[in-house]
């Protein structure tokens, strides 16, 4: 399975990005999230916003292996 498809099946869509980015992002009721990886840098970025507040929140497992998955198809691992 490609990290595409294991983001999405976690609920997340691509969004459209500059080519230095790949970014995927999901919304729900009471949060958004949006997790980043910086092609030249090799970082990895995530947010968290509730309403307006930026928050710190703790990644899941299936997140998790999807970054790794995704960290592995840009040849960084």
């Amino acid at each position: 399975m490609t990290a595409e498809e294991m983001f999405i099946k976690l609920g997340f869509t691509k969004k459209i990005t500059p080519n230095t980015f790949i970014m995927y992002g999901r919304v729900n009721t009471t949060a958004s999230r949006d997790i980043a990886f910086d092609k030249v840098s090799r970082r990895i970025a995530v947010k968290d916003v509730l309403g307006n507040i930026l928050t710190r929140e703790a990644i899941s497992v299936n997140e998790l292996m999807a970054i790794i998955q995704q960290c592995k198809e840009l040849g960084w691992i």
